[in-house]
């Protein structure tokens, strides 16, 4: 046999019975591999992420040991081969740069990016088989594995994740999905709550069956969502802002139009949809109350969340929205 299947005894005096009296006359026996358990090699492959910024490891890649050297590159092939993404050590690899699919298979970013721009194009989602993959002239482009390694791995507040965003991209569990009703339930809470939807990404509430990411629902209903739609002009009933932007500049614009002096009242207008501040001016108007006092501050409904409008006034802020979108249509 070839001598690189061999090892000197002295190495593994531990491991096989008679080593020691079988080393004093350097006799030599076939290597017997060391095994490590999983939670030990992931250590290691974290360790060489966190050295190099991922886990491209070549093949025949060892680090040496007191115990003899550890197979790190044949270790992750192995899991690339057999470990599912989905499991929970999959999982946990996905979020130390583990990629699943074949190296030769691997496209640029920016072209399994077209990839998915297209599939979303013709099916409206992205919402990708897992199995799903492209017939091409070199070798299949696997897109569904692709899109579950950039929900694991892709950060949604990268440039990345907002170019996924803008086609459909899901961030969050398939398995801790809810309904949209469900959803805009709890964004409408958020906004009793808070007086806007300004929710930060990673915003997340607790419940029994799971973390809840609101943050990331509300990011994806305005990167996805019409704003003319039926659920469109749901959200905008609760204070939706689709370009925050655009938003400021159309906000500046009105205080011009009804003498309100924006800088003074910043604090509460940039924080609300000009379709709100519009509701609210038109409000006063019918009700013949003053938008400003003598101080120039605006009136108190600007702050005032829709269940604070139904106790004081009446009505629901809603319900305002709600009338002059019908008006315009």
């Amino acid at each position: 046999m070839k001598n690189k299947d061999y090892q000197t005894i002295g190495l593994y005096e531990h491991n096989i019975e008679g080593d020691q009296n079988q080393s004093q006359i350097g006799m030599r026996v076939k290597n017997k591999r060391l095994r490590f358990a999983w939670e030990e090699m992931y250590k290691y492959a974290k360790a060489y992420y966190e050295e190099h910024g991922d886990l491209e490891v070549p093949k025949r890649y060892t680090i040496e040991s007191a115990q003899g050297p550890i197979r790190l590159g044949k270790w992750i092939v192995n899991q690339r081969q057999t470990c599912l993404p989905e499991s929970d050590r999959g999982q946990k690899l996905l979020r130390i740069g583990m990629r699943f699919e074949n190296k030769i298979s691997t496209r640029t970013w920016e072209e399994m990016y077209e990839y998915a721009k297209a599939y979303y194009e013709r099916h409206g989602n992205l919402e990708v088989p897992q199995k799903y993959t492209i017939e091409s002239d070199q070798v299949p482009i696997r897109l569904g594995q692709w899109i579950v390694n950039q929900r694991q791995t892709c950060l949604l507040e990268s440039d990345r994740g907002q170019k996924l965003l803008k086609i459909g991209m899901r961030f969050e569990n398939k398995k801790s999905t809810r309904t949209w009703e469900e959803m805009y339930e709890y964004a409408k809470a958020y906004y009793e709550e808070h007086g806007n939807l300004e929710v930060p990404t990673k915003f997340t509430i607790e419940s029994a069956q799971g973390l809840i990411h609101l943050g990331v629902w509300i990011a994806n209903q305005r990167q996805t969502c019409s704003p003319e739609s039926d659920r469109g002009k749901k959200l905008f009933q609760i204070g939706m802002v689709w370009n925050v932007k655009k938003n400021k500049e159309e906000i500046q614009l009105l205080c011009t139009e009804y003498g309100i002096d924006y800088q003074k009242n910043q604090s509460v207008l940039k924080r609300i949809s000009t379709q709100e501040f519009y509701s609210k001016v038109n409000y006063l108007l019918n009700q013949s109350e003053m938008i400003v006092n003598q101080d120039g501050r605006i009136h108190e409904v600007f702050s005032m969340s829709s269940s604070e409008m139904f106790e004081k006034y009446g009505i629901h802020l809603e319900e305002l929205i709600l009338y002059e979108i019908n008006k315009k249509i």
